[in-house]
């Protein structure tokens, strides 16, 4: 059965790489039998500064 799980993190444009590997550690933490089939991913900037924080949204398509 397909099963869709979501993760969301707040995170600085150059620790994208960072924040996606954690969000993909904690997944595979909380579903160790999980068998990923796609990943898609959305960033958010948050506030109008020069240097903005930004979301990121990781949806994972997976069975178990």
């Amino acid at each position: 059965m397909t099963k869709f799980a979501f993760r969301v993190q707040r995170c600085f444009p150059e620790s994208l790489g960072h924040a996606w590997g954690q969000l993909l550690t904690q997944f595979q933490a909380d579903t160790p039998r999980a068998r990923i089939l796609a990943m898609q991913h959305q960033t958010t900037p948050i506030g109008e500064s020069l240097h903005p924080e930004i979301i990121l949204s990781l949806l994972i398509t997976y069975e178990e």
